[in-house]
């Protein structure tokens, strides 16, 4: 097996995901000019549905052919070095999002439930870690540095926001902001992808990416 084939594999499973993924907006958009989708519960059904097609089922896919499980990805080997890597990071970010706050004077919770939060803090962390740091950097990892592979997968992390942003207006934005979008998304990504490596499971980044959205 050539050094590359992991890698490309990695690759061309994104580059197809981008591809469904502005195609998942551009339906969204449609649907929703017909006026489809009347509540909260059927745009969260529809999205979730759609990132478990176009996120989920290929990155389970790209794990098994770089010869490996979704059950190795998901073990925790030592709960210990899970969560000080896991909540060490997180609490990190965490209290840097609760000083903005207090800085700002916002809000740090809204007073009724939302499905936008219920995404950001249950569906995001679980299927996002799974796809960037368990299948796209895992398939890196197994040829490249860790460096290499995180920060490859930080990227593409920044990438997969790109459609929403584009779809949302807010694409140049998130582009040029020193404090917030793209280049914050990639620090982030980049600490999820460091808490996976060193606390030896994908669950990790999960936890860091639980905290750092748990207050928005």
């Amino acid at each position: 097996m050539s050094k590359f084939s992991f890698s490309k594999k990695a690759m061309i499973v994104f580059a197809v995901i981008i591809v469904a993924w502005v195609g998942a907006w551009n339906i969204w958009l449609f649907l929703d000019s017909q006026a489809i989708f009347s509540s909260g519960w059927s745009r969260f059904i529809f999205w979730t549905v759609a990132k478990i097609v176009i996120w989920i089922l290929p990155a389970i896919w790209l794990v098994k052919k770089t010869n490996r499980s979704v059950r190795g990805l998901l073990r925790v080997n030592s709960r210990k070095k899970c969560l000080v890597w896991g909540m060490g990071i997180g609490s990190i970010l965490l209290l840097l999002s609760v000083g903005n706050h207090l800085i700002n004077d916002t809000p740090m919770f809204s007073n009724a439930f939302s499905f936008a939060f219920f995404n950001a803090i249950i569906i995001a962390p679980i299927f996002e870690e799974f796809l960037m740091r368990g299948a796209i950097m895992g398939a890196f990892r197994q040829k490249h540095s860790f460096v290499l592979a995180n920060s490859v997968s930080a990227l593409f992390f920044v990438l997969l926001h790109v459609p929403g942003w584009y779809y949302t207006g807010n694409l140049l934005t998130n582009l040029s902001s020193l404090t917030s979008g793209a280049l914050v998304i990639f620090v982030i990504g980049w600490l999820c992808g460091l808490a996976t490596e060193k606390g030896g499971t994908v669950i990790a980044g999960m936890i860091v990416h639980f905290l750092n959205n748990l207050i928005s």
